[in-house]
Parts: C-alpha cells; sequence; structure tokens
C-alpha cells in the first residue's frame, strides 16, 4: 500500500482516474468524498469530470494517519469506491 504524506500547512489535491473502472460510455454522474478519522483532515473543494475526481486536502493533525475515500455514482447508477492512506507529518519539510 502507498501511503502519500502532507505537511501540516500544506494544500494538496488528491486526484484518482477511474477510466480503467468505467465501462465504454459510462461516466461519472457524482463523486461524494470522506475522510476517516473524519473532523481533523477535509477533502476540501471537490470536482469531478467524465473519469476523474479530485479535491484538496486541508488540515489534519501532525503524526496522525488517514484514509481519504471518494465514492462515484456512474452514469449507470452503480457505485465504485477508491481509497488512498495520507499520513501528515510532524514538520513543514516535506
Amino acid at each position: 500500500m502507498t501511503i502519500s504524506t502532507k505537511a501540516p500547512g500544506q494544500t494538496p489535491l488528491v486526484s484518482f482516474d477511474w477510466a480503467e473502472r468505467l465501462a465504454d460510455g459510462e461516466t461519472i454522474a457524482s463523486a461524494a468524498w470522506a475522510v476517516v478519522p473524519s473532523g481533523e483532515l477535509a477533502a476540501a473543494d471537490p470536482s469531478e469530470s467524465d473519469t476523474t475526481t479530485t479535491a484538496k486536502l486541508t488540515g489534519g493533525l501532525a503524526g496522525k494517519t488517514y484514509e481519504v475515500r471518494c465514492t462515484i455514482t456512474k452514469s449507470n447508477g452503480l457505485t465504485d469506491v477508491l481509497s488512498t492512506t495520507v499520513k501528515i507529518l510532524t514538520s513543514e519539510a516535506v
């Protein structure tokens, strides 16, 4: 499993490319983001295209690890989920 890192004051983008998980002609109808545990790190300013989802990561406590999930609803009504793990560094140095 790959773990991404984020400095406490940094606001990086996290993106998922769903192209290989979509059938021909299928698109992303909507997307919902969640962070576990909740309340400290946020997936802000979410956006989606026909095949990608993106959100800006804000906040988080130094030294803590979070799971960032994106759940999409496809144009055919089915859902799918991708996630990544993000560890907050203990200093601003990346």
